[in-house]
């Protein structure tokens, strides 16, 4: 876990490691593009094939690929919302639609020195959130329905102001492209690590073995190399993601003066905040997502509370009336006793110093 003393200084951190990580990023697409072209190379310009000779395929087809892969990155990024839209289905609202949660947004962009960020809503129940574009002029903050209703006023602007700190930070920006680089390997790479059906491994592998030798040492070289590229753009991703949550919940504590409520929106979110039908890895630009496992998108959620706690003090501790202008049906609902946290050692403002129980 990042530690509390010094929190900011992991966005310069950040920025600058983050030149380096995706430089390999782009050495990881040219092992794709290795895999990828390495048969066709060999029919073709077996003069120029990796197969035979490396300096021979980096003097015709280095820069080319390069390029290839700069257009199809550049192209991917301005077309990221859109994408983002397609996968997750939000539909764009304004003050005449959701009036409660555009009047919440608006006034903390200013405060924070941004442009009205464009709002949308996805019609779940899961409690969630998250912030998209590559710029600050044309970012949206998007939340779903069920933590619009889930949640009162002050819980909903710490989540805001969460999202809004991803944008002031230049986080959209940069997992926009660490999303973008990840479904390039993603296409380059992981339908060639397909098993082939036991017919072609009949009849290719004793054809490679026999005659062409080098080329079947080529491919289970290049195939290994590739898939611990595609998990290692993986985890890239999750050291991005996983840091920078840290400094999004230190921003909204600080801009709302409130992490009680933040830490209250937390508690809530977690464990609801699955939306049905999204495809794994997606929930990285998310406030909450995966936390575990080779998918794993984000820290523990105990770890973000912890980090809060330690940084605010007695402000985590004492919860002040919090403002709810929901009608009194959804405020019954949420008032229900919610499975927050599956496990027992999570501090919560009301638990701090008493024997750890289960919330």
């Amino acid at each position: 876990m990042l530690r509390v003393n010094g929190l900011f200084g992991w966005i310069a951190v950040n920025d600058r490691r983050s030149l380096v990580l995706f430089a390999g990023f782009l050495a990881a697409f040219h092992v794709g593009a290795v895999l990828t072209l390495y048969l066709p190379l060999a029919a073709l310009d077996p003069e120029h094939a990796p197969v035979f000779t490396l300096m021979g395929y980096a003097g015709r087809y280095l820069v080319p690929v390069t390029l290839s892969g700069i257009v199809l990155f550049l192209a991917l990024l301005l077309w990221h919302v859109h994408a983002v839209r397609r996968i997750m289905a939000f539909t764009f609202v304004d003050e005449q639609d959701e009036p409660r949660l555009c009047r919440i947004v608006e006034p903390l962009a200013i405060s924070m020195g941004l442009p009205t960020p464009y709002v949308g809503v996805i019609p779940s129940r899961a409690l969630n959130a998250f912030a998209c574009g590559i710029r600050r002029k044309d970012a949206v903050v998007v939340v779903t329905r069920g933590l619009i209703d889930g949640l009162d006023d002050d819980e909903l602007a710490a989540v805001v102001a969460h999202e809004l700190a991803h944008i002031r930070n230049g986080d959209i920006r940069l997992m926009a492209a660490a999303n973008v680089c990840l479904r390039l390997l993603d296409l380059l790479i992981t339908p060639r690590m397909k098993p082939t059906t036991p017919l072609k491994e009949v009849v290719g592998l004793p054809i490679l073995t026999l005659w062409m030798p080098p080329i079947l040492v080529f491919v289970l070289i290049v195939s290994f190399v590739a898939q611990s590229a595609l998990n290692a753009g993986r985890l890239v991703r999750l050291l991005i993601s996983s840091s920078r949550e840290f400094i999004a919940d230190a921003v909204a504590a600080e801009v709302t003066q409130n992490p009680a409520a933040l830490i209250s929106a937390l508690r809530k979110v977690h464990g609801h905040s699955a939306v049905a039908g999204l495809p794994p890895g997606q929930d990285a630009m998310m406030i909450d997502g995966a936390a575990e496992g080779g998918l794993a998108t984000h820290p523990r959620m105990d770890e973000r509370v912890n980090a809060i706690i330690a940084m605010t003090g007695s402000m985590a501790l004492v919860a002040p009336a919090r403002r709810d202008t929901r009608p009194n049906a959804l405020r019954e609902r949420s008032a229900c006793p919610r499975d927050v946290f599956s496990v027992s050692d999570v501090p919560t403002p009301s638990s701090v110093g008493q024997p750890d129980r289960a919330v």
